[in-house]
């Protein structure tokens, strides 16, 4: 099927020629993929190219295979109970940490237990302090989304030896995750890999064979981003792009992307597509390319908050990988309650699926505070 879709796009552009049209596909074809940085005045009056210029796929597209599709889809549904939970918030502010808290928050109250939270700002030894806080209160289970494992240790032995139980996400992302965690008696996984994996599909979908691509990952090696950025590389160079470099945002933000984007740039200026581990990364490397006057280049991003839809909606991105994150702050809940009344649990169990956005489908799909508010009526 694929070779004859190659065929037929090839007679298309033979018979463009012969006819002189002056684009290949014309002007709606522009939108057919998502935008990368803003098309030329001239493109736009010409028809518009395709971000990247690619007619063709990188290569033949690999089925999905990884050790996430062997985890458990869901922890059993818990009874109601009266239990105190406690949610590590890793940077206050960050609206993907702040959603998944909410729905953490919205599923244990309506299971009738107390929800409490704690945000550091980035900071690893603030959250070894705020666990050793939550441990003195004497809260019941605590939902850890670790910045740095290895710091928490001692403050997760010191759990256990309280009785309290701890659930966490992506702290092991390997095969072993599913046969158990050092510490941990459940986690979470993101999905980050079937999100690497639509990254990577999008843009070898849209850029030509061997195209560059670079990445833009998080200054502190949270695992989690660390594995979304490895992958990210494993499954475009499968798909025959061209990984050529990666730089970090230091702030975590906009402002951060830019001058991450800059340097990718100025290391590599062929590059004409960027993985970014969140999506204000990814809005901040368009800005930065704007201003560099480089239009050709794809910007996806990670995640799917609110920033994505504005950013895709008015061109300052080209596509986002929305990651189902009102199901990770329910199966935190779900999670604790299981332990605390006995439940056997799986050690990982995985979130919803990830969907891509683009502005093929941006209005169509629901936002994390719609999810929320269809399934508990509120998004606070």
């Amino acid at each position: 099927m694929w070779n004859r879709l190659r065929l037929l796009g090839l007679a298309v552009l033979c018979l463009s020629a012969v006819l002189a049209l002056s684009a290949c596909g014309g002007g709606d074809d522009t939108t057919s993929g998502g935008t990368s940085a803003e098309t030329t005045e001239a493109e736009s009056e010409a028809g518009g190219e395709e971000a990247g210029g690619g007619e063709e796929a990188a290569a033949e597209i690999p089925p999905f295979e990884s050790v996430e599709e062997e985890a458990a889809e869901s922890y059993p549904e818990p009874k109601p109970g009266k239990f105190s939970l406690a949610y590590m918030n890793p940077a206050a502010g960050n609206e993907f940490l702040k959603t998944l808290g909410t729905a953490m928050k919205l599923e244990v109250e309506k299971l009738g237990g107390t929800y409490s939270e704690v945000a550091a700002k980035g900071d690893p030894n603030e959250q070894v302090s705020q666990m050793d806080q939550l441990l003195a209160q004497g809260v019941e289970g605590i939902a850890v989304f670790a910045l740095d494992p290895g710091a928490l240790a001692p403050e997760v032995e010191k759990a256990k030896k309280q009785g309290v139980k701890l659930v966490t996400i992506d702290l092991n992302l390997q095969e072993t995750g599913l046969k158990g965690l050092a510490g941990y008696e459940s986690q979470v996984w993101q999905r980050r890999d079937y999100a690497a994996y639509l990254t990577a599909k999008y843009m070898a979908e849209h850029l030509e064979p061997g195209a560059e691509t670079g990445t833009i990952e998080f200054a502190i090696k949270v695992p989690s981003i660390v594995f979304s950025i490895e992958r990210d590389v494993y499954w475009a160079e499968k798909m025959g792009l061209k990984n050529v470099g990666s730089s970090a945002n230091k702030t975590d933000d906009i402002a951060g992307g830019e001058p991450a984007m800059t340097e990718l740039l100025n290391q590599h200026p062929d590059i004409k597509g960027v993985m970014a581990y969140n999506d204000p990364s990814a809005i901040g490397a368009y800005a930065a390319a704007r201003s560099a006057g480089v239009t050709d280049i794809i910007f996806g991003g990670e995640n799917g908050g609110s920033e994505a839809f504005s950013a895709i909606e008015g061109g300052r991105q080209s596509f986002s990988i929305k990651l189902d994150v009102p199901s990770m702050g329910k199966g935190f809940a779900w999670g604790l309650y299981d332990l605390l009344q006995g439940t056997k649990v799986p050690p990982t169990v995985i979130a919803g699926e990830p969907v891509l956005i683009d502005e093929e489908n941006v209005e169509e799909v629901p936002e994390w505070d719609e999810t929320l508010e269809e399934e508990y009526g509120s998004s606070e």
